[in-house]
């Protein structure tokens, strides 16, 4: 990371591994990133095998830290499945994450999501493809990354 951080990127992202296998060494990451290697951190979080209380509490845990930056994802199915499924008391698509986030936080996260200029592999036209990215940006997305 350090070597990294000599380049002086603008950010630097960090994935969340399914569920949050990871989630404990990504918000660790993150706040190193930015405390030791003074770069802007921009934290995966997404709905894979999430319950409400882990995001609520992956969100409290990036504020602590001083993570400002979500990247938001529905995320992809998890390994040996074929499809996304949501679970019980949790969010089915991303467009939930950032309403819930900008609900509870306002303007505090600078939320980043995904845009697909191939078009997502689950969409059934371009048209619907974009449909659902202006969704996420009027829902208060600040970036689309692809």
């Amino acid at each position: 990371m350090e070597r990294m951080a000599h380049t002086k990127p603008l950010w630097m992202d960090v994935t969340w591994g399914a569920g949050g296998s990871t989630s404990d060494k990504t918000i660790e990451l993150c706040s190193i990133l930015q405390r030791l290697c003074h770069v802007e951190a921009l934290m995966h979080l997404t709905c894979t095998n999430m319950t409400m209380d882990m995001v609520v509490t992956a969100l409290k845990e990036a504020k602590a830290n001083g993570i400002r930056n979500i990247l938001a994802l529905r995320g992809d199915p998890p390994r040996g499945e074929a499809e996304f499924k949501a679970i019980d008391n949790g969010f089915a698509h991303a467009t939930d994450l950032i309403k819930y986030i900008k609900e509870q936080y306002g303007d505090y996260f600078c939320i980043v999501v995904a845009g697909y200029p191939e078009i997502h592999v689950e969409a059934t036209t371009k048209e619907d493809d974009l449909k659902h990215l202006k969704e996420k940006c009027d829902l208060g997305a600040d970036i689309i990354i692809t």
